[in-house]
């Protein structure tokens, strides 16, 4: 069906759950009220360290979180580690740029086989924004994240992609972007983008 064909294939999905595995074994989590996400089938991951170490490479520290054991996905206990990372803090000197524009990990399915003309093949990526988890941003009571203006949001893609441009001596690109209706990942605010460039138009 459309929905099928519009997630990640069974590779990308197996790369999915193996990088999921990484972050539970490398990455401070924590603790959540929901029992049944804190139970070993069913560990509740957080991305959030995971994701400012790999988008905006900042440094990171052992974590004092004391780590749990939980199950992989093929059942297996996994023992805890000695230690997880966190971001410190105190050795950011400065905050990390607004954005960060990378390729989805797990992009979508597109549609093949279809004369694009001009165009190549599109790509899939996500806009992320940084979130400071020493401040709040998050409603109170609420995991949702904070909302981000379209207007904004386009202006910050714009940018991005001038800068693509530029560091791949493209001409001309276009896109497309969208919020998801269902967010797997709260920690930090993000778009999925799908963007595609002038075969033909290299400078």
């Amino acid at each position: 069906g459309i929905e099928e064909r519009t997630r990640p294939s069974p590779h990308h999905n197996a790369r999915k759950k193996r990088d999921r595995l990484g972050v539970l074994l490398k990455y401070r989590q924590t603790c959540s009220n929901n029992s049944e996400a804190n139970s070993p089938e069913n560990p509740e991951i957080r991305m959030y360290d995971y994701l400012l170490e790999s988008l905006w490479n900042t440094p990171m520290k052992p974590s004092q979180e004391i780590p749990f054991s939980f199950l992989d996905p093929d059942g297996v206990t996994v023992h805890e580690p000695d230690f997880w990372i966190e971001v410190d803090w105190e050795q950011l000197k400065c905050l990390p740029a607004k954005t960060a524009f990378a390729p989805n990990r797990y992009p979508y399915q597109l549609p093949t086989g279809v004369d694009v003309g001009k165009w190549e093949f599109p790509q899939h990526w996500i806009l992320w924004y940084f979130r400071d988890a020493r401040k709040s941003i998050f409603q109170s009571n609420s995991m949702e994240p904070w909302n981000v203006a379209s207007e904004e949001i386009d202006s910050d893609l714009r940018r991005e992609l001038e800068l693509l441009k530029v560091q791949r001596n493209i001409k001309e690109i276009e896109y497309v972007w969208y919020r998801n209706p269902k967010i797997s990942v709260p920690d930090l605010f993000h778009v999925q983008v799908f963007w595609r460039c002038d075969l033909h138009g290299k400078l």
